[in-house]
């Protein structure tokens, strides 16, 4: 008899702890998704996106800077929160370097000359106790649906900006887009972010029960990517468009996730390095070609997580549109080398289909990775900044797939799985 109570007991305290392990996770969600978003959201209400240039800072208004400081500070208690809960799983140590390797990498040498900044370090710790964090959270289909719901917050604000306040929502520049006289950013430091944004949350849609709220959310995400004007984003669409409609044939999602991952990946490294044209990928083949050579005399380690803020800063031959290498490979290449490649592949390379079969994550996961390696080629997405507002969208997703991916034969793995998506 009580063997039996104290069997009872003992459910009683894992079925809470697995409850408390999954309220965790909106919290996080909410924290991050908060921080990205409210500063840029309460600053444009008032300013303007007046500067294309990467040289020029941009001075954020009084209302922004308190409250950039106010989601810090609530980003930091909502992940002290979650590591005063129980931990319901078992934590992969070493995933949880792979991650520290990378992030240590695009810190260290800043640190080392003396010039890491204390928001520098901060986001330092921070990132490593996201990933921490979210090793602690029993994750459910529920949580993917919420993640999804503040991705379209965020378009729809950034719509109704452009509507309203069209003067302070607008990007200065040349309109691309069928969609009125300005390019959109409205949230967002900059109107190709905004059309990133839209193509990456399309994955989590695809989790969302209702089909007309799903259809009604595409659309949305449809009319902020084409008024962004980002070109990226709007080819890297027209192939997620016939990426979906593969998955509806006869053949393996599995398959089908997994050839258009290693043909998009692969353009990501061949197009750089095919390219022979200064001004080809509007003027992006002169920062593919100078970075390649460039790194050639750091092969191992790169130039440093720095190089391109420095071009950008003092105007150098590449121009100010160098603020990053503007695709994934020449990025990492050239600021960490061979060492920090080998990591990211590592970091892609895990995650796959298989892995996530018959699970929620597989769908979101399909589309957001296809979806990402795509922008890739002609945009750098992969931020460490807990800060930016497109961490939400790009890096943030990339661990949490990365720190639950397992092998398809762990048995332990597959029960949680079949748990979770209960």
């Amino acid at each position: 008899m009580d063997k039996a109570v104290t069997s009872t007991k003992e459910l009683s305290i894992s079925a809470s702890a697995r409850a408390k392990a999954e309220f965790a996770g909106y919290v996080l969600i909410f924290g991050i998704w908060l921080r990205g978003f409210l500063p840029g959201a309460i600053n444009f209400l008032t300013d303007s996106h007046y500067s294309t240039e990467g040289l020029t800072q941009i001075d954020r208004s009084q209302a922004s800077q308190m409250t950039s400081t106010a989601t810090q500070v609530f980003l930091i208690l909502c992940i002290t929160y979650i590591f005063t809960l129980k931990s319901t799983r078992r934590i992969n140590l070493f995933r949880l370097l792979v991650v520290f390797a990378i992030v240590l990498l695009n810190y260290l040498p800043t640190a080392v000359n003396g010039l890491l900044t204390m928001s520098q370090a901060l986001n330092f710790v921070l990132l490593l106790a996201v990933a921490l964090a979210i090793l602690r959270i029993s994750w459910s289909r529920s949580h993917f649906v919420f993640f999804a719901y503040l991705g379209l917050f965020v378009i729809v604000y950034s719509l109704l900006l452009g509507v309203f306040l069209p003067q302070l929502a607008s990007f200065p520049g040349l309109a691309k887009n069928f969609l009125g006289t300005f390019l959109l950013a409205g949230s967002f430091g900059h109107a190709n972010t905004l059309g990133l944004a839209s193509l990456l949350i399309v994955g989590f849609f695809s989790i969302i029960p209702q089909s007309s709220i799903r259809i009604a959310a595409l659309s949305i995400a449809t009319v902020g990517l084409v008024w962004s004007g980002s070109r990226t984003a709007f080819l890297a669409a027209i192939l997620i468009a016939f990426f979906a409609v593969l998955r509806q044939t006869n053949l393996s999602k599995r398959f089908v996730t997994l050839v258009t991952s290693l043909i998009v990946g692969f353009l990501c490294v061949a197009v750089p390095l095919l390219t022979a044209d200064y001004e080809a990928f509007t003027r992006r083949g002169r920062i593919w070609m100078v970075s390649l050579e460039e790194v050639g005399h750091s092969i191992l380690l790169g130039l440093g997580p720095d190089w391109y803020e420095l071009q950008a800063l003092y105007a150098t031959d590449l121009g100010t549109q160098a603020s990053s290498g503007h695709n994934l490979f020449v990025h990492v290449f050239t600021t960490g080398g061979v060492v920090l490649v080998a990591l990211v592949l590592y970091l892609f390379g895990l995650t796959g289909p298989k892995v996530f079969q018959g699970s929620f994550f597989e769908k979101p996961y399909s589309f957001w990775m296809v979806s990402f390696l795509a922008i890739s080629i002609a945009e750098y997405a992969f931020v460490y900044s807990v800060h930016s507002d497109l961490f939400f969208f790009t890096t943030f997703p990339l661990l949490l797939f990365f720190l639950n991916a397992s092998k398809p034969n762990d048995a332990k793995y597959q029960s949680e799985v079949q748990t979770l998506s209960s």
